[in-house]
């Protein structure tokens, strides 16, 4: 599912969705206790309830300051999504789900609450 090609001499690492050969980037974002909980649902929920997930979480707004913090792989082409969402206090990360991954039109349907 996922690549990781060595470039430069060994120096420059990329990792890449192997399906569509697109490059990942990796991004953190923090949220309102609130809107924690509806990430939560979603990287808990199940695949046949994937819309009634997203549809609550498209008015959400990242925060300023926050302990709960999504942290997201995402494909260029959109194609794959990896997040996890955390609990941070100082140094202190606790994770509050598993990593949940959806490719092909689950990926692109969560990119969606993205943009």
């Amino acid at each position: 599912m996922i690549a990781d090609q060595e470039h430069l001499f060994g120096l420059i690492h990329n990792v890449v969705y192997k399906p569509t050969s697109s490059k990942i980037e990796s991004y953190s974002n923090y949220y309102a206790e609130e809107d924690a909980r509806l990430f939560k649902n979603l990287i808990e929920g199940k695949d046949d309830n994937l819309e009634k997930e997203l549809d609550p979480l498209a008015k959400v707004m990242c925060s300023d300051s926050s302990l709960f913090r999504l942290d997201l792989c995402v494909s260029h082409d959109c194609h794959f999504i990896a997040m996890q969402l955390n609990h941070v206090n100082g140094e202190e990360i606790t994770h509050i789900t598993p990593i949940r991954y959806f490719e092909g039109n689950d990926a692109l349907a969560v990119n969606e609450i993205f943009n």
